[in-house]
């Protein structure tokens, strides 16, 4: 379960592929009410969410430039981009 979540200190990223589905998203959700819970489709070749985007301290994210990862990340920026500072790798 740790590659498909990402904790970002107030918000849950729960990664959806061919490893996680609806369902195993909306349990994470129900098993951490105290946090929001975001879900993300990860675009192939990968099936974890931190393939593509990780922490590296405190509201800063580093997403790779590949293109799956772009696509993956314009999906959240265009939910949450008041939440995040965004530094590309």
């Amino acid at each position: 379960m740790t590659q498909l979540t990402l904790f970002v200190g107030r918000e849950i990223f729960v990664g959806i592929s061919s490893r996680t589905n609806m369902l195993g998203a909306q349990a994470v959700a129900r098993a951490f009410p105290e946090y929001s819970t975001t879900i993300v489709k990860v675009y192939p070749p990968a099936i974890h969410l931190r393939d593509y985007i990780n922490v590296v301290q405190p509201e800063v994210l580093v997403v790779s430039k590949s293109p799956a990862a772009q696509r993956t990340f314009k999906v959240e920026t265009s939910l949450h981009s008041d939440r995040c500072c965004l530094q590309f790798i």
